[in-house]
C-alpha cells in the first residue's frame, strides 16, 4: 500500500480523537497493511467501517498521549474568534469617523454561546467517531446557539467609542492568529509514518491545518472593507 487512501485517513482520524499516540497508531495502520497485501482484500472488506474497527481495538494505557486539542489552543481560538467578531464592525466605524457604536446584547449572549459550545467541542468530536449523525446535530445546534442572538437580539447593551474595542478586538485577532500558526503543539512533530513506505503520512494535511488561521485575518479584511461601506441603518 503506497498511499494513504480514504480509509486510512478515517481510521487516522479515529484514533487520534481517541488521543492514541502515533506509534500505536503505525504499528495498527502495519497490521492492516500486512493483512491486505497478504489476502488482496481491501480495507473495506477486511475491516469494514474504519470507524468501527479504530472503535474496536483496544490499546495499553502507555499509548495514550494528551488530549487534542489543547487548554492553549482553545483559548488562543476563542481570542481570534472574539476578535473576528468584532474588530470589522469597530475597525469600519472608526474608518468612518463615527464617534461612537453600538454592541447589541445579541453579542454579548452570542459570546457566552460560544465560550460554551469551545468548552464542550472534544466531547462532540469525540462523538463523531461512533455516532456521526449526532455529531453533526451537535455541530447544527453550535452554529445555532451562535448565531442565533446576534440576529434575533439586536438592541444596544453598551456605547462605546470604537476606538477601544477595535484596538481590543484587533489585539485578539492578530495575536491569537498568529500564535496558532507558531504555537510548538500544531508543528507536524508527530506525523504518523507508514511502515512500509517509511513516508509520513498527512503531511499536506498538517500543513493545511496549520496555516489555516490566516483565513481569520483574510475574512476579516474583508468584513471590514464592507462595513466601512455599508454602515448600519
Amino acid at each position: 500500500m503506497t498511499t494513504f487512501g480514504t480509509w486510512e485517513q478515517q481510521f487516522l482520524a479515529a484514533l487520534r480523537v481517541r488521543d492514541i499516540g502515533d506509534p500505536a497508531i503505525g504499528a495498527a495502520l502495519a497490521e492492516v497493511e500486512a493483512h491486505c497485501a497478504r489476502s488482496g482484500q481491501t480495507p473495506y472488506d477486511a475491516f469494514g467501517s474504519p470507524r468501527e474497527y479504530a472503535a474496536s481495538l483496544t490499546f495499553p494505557a502507555e499509548a495514550a498521549v494528551s488530549g487534542r486539542p489543547s487548554v492553549a489552543t482553545i483559548v488562543l481560538g476563542a481570542c481570534a474568534i472574539a476578535g473576528l467578531w468584532v474588530f470589522p464592525d469597530a475597525a469600519g466605524a472608526l474608518l468612518r469617523g463615527d464617534d461612537t457604536m453600538d454592541i447589541p446584547k445579541g453579542w454579548l449572549l452570542a459570546g457566552a454561546a460560544l465560550a460554551l459550545v469551545l468548552a464542550v467541542a472534544k466531547a462532540a468530536i469525540r462523538r463523531a467517531v461512533t455516532q456521526p449523525a449526532l455529531a453533526y446535530l451537535m455541530l447544527f445546534g453550535a452554529i445555532l446557539s451562535v448565531l442565533m442572538p446576534m440576529v434575533l437580539w439586536s438592541d444596544p447593551a453598551l456605547t462605546s467609542a470604537p476606538l477601544i474595542p477595535a484596538l481590543v478586538s484587533g489585539a485578539l485577532l492578530v495575536g491569537g492568529s498568529l500564535a496558532l500558526i507558531w504555537w510548538p503543539e500544531r508543528e507536524p512533530d508527530s506525523l504518523v509514518m507508514d511502515p512500509i513506505t517509511g513516508r509520513a503520512q498527512g503531511a499536506s494535511l498538517t500543513r493545511v491545518t496549520r496555516f489555516a488561521p490566516v483565513l481569520f485575518l483574510a475574512v476579516a479584511g474583508v468584513l471590514t472593507l464592507l462595513a466601512w461601506q455599508n454602515p448600519p441603518r
